[in-house]
């Protein structure tokens, strides 16, 4: 399920945390960096991009603790990296206001702040001329484990800022053999945490399904939302799909 979807349902089913009022933003000034995408032996000079982030801590009736970090891109043309800025901010500021508006989640034990969001911006390596970005986060209420998290991913094009599309990595003709790895890839995760031969948890993804993703120098990285292919207790499931895998 999408994150979108997820939180939707939140506001109806009681499943996240009640939020009645906030207050200002408290913001640390003193910004931290995460260094830009590196490249393979055989692929050109990478981009210099510098991502700098800010963290931001926000008091939020029915949370403990709410933070998230919002970032920009350096080292690169100054009008790419305002393209790429500004998506960033955009989709930073929309998931903190979806996980701020998840209400009707009732505190056990009489509690009035009993839930987390915690949202982070890293710049991952990725395939030369590309401009990657991720941002894990985690909604859940204090001590359960029904909460939910997520990687949200970026991949700009270095020189123009323009946001990249997975089709543009794999091709109409490679789908079939990439979802055939995709899927191997999820069964394996599953193997591992003691999950065979489940007909619940069976790997029937579509391309539709493969929305959070980042190239690297020696493919495909996915990331599937907690719940979207396993069991809660497995988190966020990442799988690794080799350029060879499909090309």
């Amino acid at each position: 399920m999408r994150r979108a979807q997820f939180l939707a349902s939140a506001a109806s089913t009681a499943l996240l945390l009640a939020i009645t009022a906030t207050s200002a933003t408290a913001e640390t000034p003193a910004p931290t960096t995460s260094p830009g995408p590196s490249s393979s032996a055989s692929a050109p000079a990478a981009s210099p991009a510098t991502l700098t982030v800010v963290k931001h801590k926000k008091k939020v009736t029915g949370f403990t603790k709410f933070t998230y970090q919002t970032g920009k891109v350096s080292g690169i043309d100054p009008k790419a990296a305002a393209k790429i800025n500004k998506v960033i901010a955009q989709d930073v500021n929309r998931t903190m206001l979806d996980s701020m508006h998840a209400k009707n989640y009732m505190c056990s034990m009489g509690l009035k702040d009993c839930g987390y969001f915690v949202q982070t911006l890293q710049a991952p390596a990725c395939k030369a001329g590309n401009v990657c970005i991720t941002a894990p986060s985690s909604l859940l209420p204090q001590g359960s484990n029904t909460g939910y998290s997520w990687v949200d991913t970026w991949v700009f094009d270095a020189s123009t800022g323009a946001k990249k599309q997975l089709k543009e990595f794999v091709t109409t003709s490679q789908e079939a053999s990439f979802l055939t790895a995709v899927k191997a890839g999820i069964t394996a995760q599953l193997a591992k945490g003691g999950i065979t031969n489940d007909p619940n948890w069976k790997p029937f993804v579509k391309m539709k399904d493969v929305y959070e993703w980042l190239p690297s120098a020696d493919g495909l990285h996915i990331y599937f939302a907690k719940y979207d292919v396993a069991p809660g207790s497995f988190g966020v499931v990442s799988v690794d799909v080799p350029w060879s895998a499909f090309q």
